[in-house]
C-alpha cells in the first residue's frame, strides 16, 4: 500500500488510511491504479479482491475458447501497447497482458486478496468513507477509511451466472455446467452437447467445443446479430512496419475504434440496410440452402443488443463442417435424456450448457450510507456515468456495451485521477455530483434490451437527458467530455470539515457567501488558518446559512483576533462573485509580501487567542497554543493561492 499522500495529512484517521481505495483488482482496477500514479502522483492508494487472484474476469472464466469479443488494440490501455500479432485473443492472453502490466507499474504490490468490501458509509464530518471489509476465507470483517472510493468491479456477479428455473431440470441425467463455473476436468470428447444460449459466451463456446466433441448443437430462443472480423488485420501489419512500436498502437487503436463507432452509428441510423449487410454476411459464410431468417435474423434491430463478434468466421466453420448446428426454438422441459422443445422435437444430449447469461449485481453489491442514511442507486441520477448525484468522493467503473469495455473505464479513471489532482492542489476534501435545481427527465442507465440488463434494471442508476447526466455511448463525443475542463458547475467542491464548519453548521448544503468566504480563508492561509480554526472551535457557537459568524459575548476578543489575520488576506472577498476573483487575483500579486507579513500576523494573533482563553481553562489553553506554535513555522511558510 502507498504510504505517502498528495492531501493533507488526517490526524484523526486510523492507521491505515489511504486517499483512494479501490475495488476490485480486474482490467477496470489495474488501469485505475496506473492512472492514479501517472496523473495523480502522491496519492496514496490500496486494492482490495474478493478472489484470490486478479485479472477479475480473465481469470475467473475458464470455459474452452474464452476470448473477448474486442479487439486487444481497444481492449488493451492505451498507455501500454498490445504487442501480440492477433486482434482477437483468448482468456489467456488477455490474463497475461493484465497482469504483466500491474507488475510493470508496481500496481501488484497495492492489492490485497479475499477482502470483499460489505459495507461503506460516508461521514461529512470527517470528510472520509469507513469500509468494511470481509475476510472471504473466514468470515472475518475489518475496516479501513479511505478519502475516495473507486469501486472497479463491474456489474455483475462473479460467484454464480444466471440460470433459469426450466421444467423438469432435475430428472436430466446427464450433466448440466454453466460457463462460469466450467469443471477443470469435464471432457467432452465423443459426447453430444447443447450449448442453451446465443450470446458471445455460446458463440465463443461452439467452435472450441466442436472440436473434442462428437456433436454441438446451439440451441436458442431467438436469434442474434453476427459480424465476421479478421483474426489478423492486414492493415495493422502494414502500421507496424512504417511506424515506432507507440505510434503504430496508437494509429491501430484510433483506426479500430472508427471502425467500430462508425458500425454502430450505421447500425442506429440505417437499421434496415445494417440488417441486410449482416444477413448477407451470413448468407456467405453458412452452407448453401441453409435457413438464414430463421437462424440469424432476429426480430429487434442491429445493436438494440450486443452483437456478436466471430473472429475468421469460425463460428460459421464449425457449421460448415457438421459439427454444430443452430436449433432455434422454446424449451417446454427437462428430460431424462436431454430438452423437449415447444415445436415437438427431442435434443439429445450427455452434457448441456447453459450459457444464459449474468447476474448483474451493480456497484459490487455494497451497501451504500451517507452520514448514516442508505443510498438508493436506483433512485440516483448518473454523473458522466460514474458518480451518483448526492453521493460525495465515489466513482463507479462500467464500461461500453456497445465497444470495447475499456474505452470507457479509462476515460472514467483519466478523470478521476485529475480530480484528486485538482482537489489535492486546491485543498479540497469532496466533490459531490448535484442534478440542476431545475431537475431533468431520466431514463435507464443502459438502454440496450438484452435479458440480463432487463433483469436488473430496477437495480441500475438512471441517467438524465442531457451531458454531463447522460453518455452518447459514442467513443470520440464521450471522450470530449471527459478530457475538457472538470466541471465545476455540476460538481460541488468542499474544503475540509472544520473549514466547512466555519461556513454552517446549520446551513445545510447551500454554498453561501459565508462558506465561500471560509474556503477562500482555506486557500490564502493554508494550514495557518485550519490550525487557528482548530484551536478555536471550542470557542465559536453557530454560524447562520450565510456564514455570518455569531460568537458568545466572552470569546469576542478571540474572533477579532482571527478576523485581523483574515481580514487583510481576503479583502471583501464575501461580496461579490467578481469581487472576490479580483481580491484573489491581487493576493497573488501581492504573494511575496504576503509571506513576509503572514509571521508577524500570526503571532500577536496567537498571544491575543491565549488571552482570552486563559479564563475557560489556562492550562489547557496553553497546552493547546504551545502544540500550535509548534506545528507553525510562519516565516517559512508559501502561501498557496488559487
Amino acid at each position: 500500500m502507498s504510504t505517502t499522500s498528495a492531501f493533507p495529512e488526517d490526524k484523526t484517521a486510523a492507521p491505515g488510511h489511504i486517499d483512494v481505495l479501490i475495488v476490485g483488482a480486474g482490467l477496470s482496477g489495474i488501469g485505475a491504479a496506473c492512472h492514479l500514479q501517472t496523473d495523480a502522483p502522491g496519492t496514496s492508494y490500496a486494492i482490495v479482491e474478493a478472489r484470490g487472484a486478479s485479472g477479475g474476469t480473465w481469470d475467473l472464466f475458464r470455459y474452452p475458447g474464452v476470448r473477448s469479443d474486442s479487439d486487444m488494440f481497444t481492449l488493451g490501455f492505451p498507455f501500454r501497447s498490445w504487442t501480440g500479432s492477433e486482434s482477437i485473443v483468448g482468456g489467456e492472453k488477455i490474463l497475461k497482458y493484465l497482469r504483466e502490466t500491474a507488475a510493470e507499474y508496481g500496481v501488484d504490490q497495492h492489492i490485497t486478496y479475499h477482502s470483499r468490501v460489505v459495507e461503506a458509509d460516508w461521514s461529512s464530518g470527517d470528510a472520509r468513507w469507513t469500509v468494511t471489509v470481509e475476510q472471504t476465507e473466514t468470515g472475518e470483517r475489518s475496516q479501513r477509511t479511505c478519502r475516495f472510493l473507486y469501486l472497479c468491479s463491474g456489474y455483475y456477479r462473479y460467484d454464480e451466472g444466471y440460470t433459469p428455473s426450466w421444467v423438469g431440470l432435475g430428472d436430466f441425467a446427464g450433466q448440466l455446467v454453466h460457463p462460469q463455473q466450467w469443471p477443470e476436468d469435464l471432457d467432452l470428447t465423443g459426447k453430444r452437447v447443447v450449448v442453451i444460449g446465443s450470446g458471445a459466451t455460446a458463440v465463443t463456446l461452439v467452435p472450441a467445443l466442436a472440436q473434442t466433441a462428437d456433436q454441438v448443437t446451439m440451441l436458442q430462443r431467438s436469434p442474434s446479430f453476427f459480424l465476421s472480423m479478421p483474426l489478423h488485420d492486414p492493415v495493422d501489419g502494414l502500421l507496424r512496419k512504417v511506424l515506432p512500436e507507440r505510434q503504430a498502437y496508437a494509429a491501430i487503436r484510433w483506426k479500430n475504434i472508427r471502425i467500430s463507432t462508425a458500425v454502430y452509428q450505421l447500425c442506429r441510423k440505417y437499421p434496415a440496410r445494417m440488417r441486410k449487410v449482416l444477413r448477407d454476411g451470413a448468407v456467405k459464410l453458412l452452407p448453401a440452402g441453409y435457413d438464414v431468417d430463421k437462424h440469424f435474423n432476429p426480430a429487434y434491430n442491429p445493436w438494440d443488443q450486443r452483437m456478436c463478434m466471430v473472429p475468421d468466421g469460425d463460428f460459421f466453420e464449425a457449421i460448415r463442417s457438421g459439427k454444430a448446428d443452430v436449433v432455434t426454438d422454446r424449451i417446454e422441459a427437462f428430460t431424462e435424456t436431454g430438452i423437449q422443445l415447444a415445436s415437438g422435437a427431442h435434443l439429445q444430449a450427455d452434457v448441456i450448457v447453459a450459457a444464459t447469461g449474468l447476474n448483474l449485481l451493480p456497484l459490487g453489491g455494497i451497501g451504500l450510507t451517507v452520514d448514516g442514511e442508505t443510498v438508493s442507486v436506483p433512485e440516483r441520477v448518473a454523473y458522466k456515468g460514474m458518480m451518483l448525484e448526492g453521493v460525495p468522493n465515489l466513482a463507479f467503473a462500467i464500461g461500453y456495451t456497445n465497444n470495447s469495455w475499456t474505452l470507457k473505464v479509462d476515460l472514467v479513471s483519466a478523470y478521476v485521477s485529475r480530480m484528486l489532482h485538482f482537489m489535492a492542489e486546491r485543498g479540497y476534501a469532496s466533490v459531490t455530483p448535484r442534478l440542476p435545481s431545475d431537475g431533468m427527465p431520466t431514463s435507464p442507465f443502459i438502454d440496450m434490451s438484452s435479458g440480463y440488463f432487463e433483469r436488473a434494471r430496477h437495480l441500475l442508476p438512471r441517467q438524465g437527458e442531457r451531458a454531463p447526466w447522460r453518455l452518447r455511448q459514442h467513443y470520440f463525443k464521450d471522450a470530449g467530455l471527459f478530457r475538457g475542463p472538470l466541471d465545476e458547475e455540476n460538481l460541488r467542491f468542499r474544503g475540509a470539515p472544520a473549514l466547512a464548519g466555519l461556513a454552517g453548521r446549520r446551513g445545510g448544503p447551500e454554498r453561501g457567501e459565508g462558506q465561500v468566504l471560509a474556503e477562500r480563508c482555506a486557500l490564502v492561509l493554508g494550514p495557518v488558518d485550519t490550525a487557528l480554526l482548530q484551536l478555536g472551535n471550542d470557542l465559536v457557537d453557530d454560524v447562520g446559512q450565510r456564514g455570518r459568524q455569531q460568537v458568545r459575548r466572552d470569546v469576542k476578543p478571540v474572533h477579532r483576533a482571527r478576523a485581523d489575520v483574515v481580514r487583510p488576506g481576503v479583502g471583501d472577498l464575501a461580496g461579490r462573485a467578481g469581487e472576490r476573483r479580483v481580491a484573489a487575483r491581487h493576493l497573488e500579486d501581492q504573494l511575496p509580501d504576503r509571506q513576509a507579513a503572514l509571521g508577524r500576523e500570526v503571532a500577536p494573533a496567537l498571544d491575543q487567542l491565549e488571552l482570552a482563553a486563559a479564563p475557560l481553562d489556562r492550562d489547557r489553553a496553553a497546552r493547546r497554543v504551545e502544540l500550535v506554535r509548534a506545528r507553525l513555522d510562519v516565516r517559512q511558510r508559501a502561501v498557496r493561492v488559487v
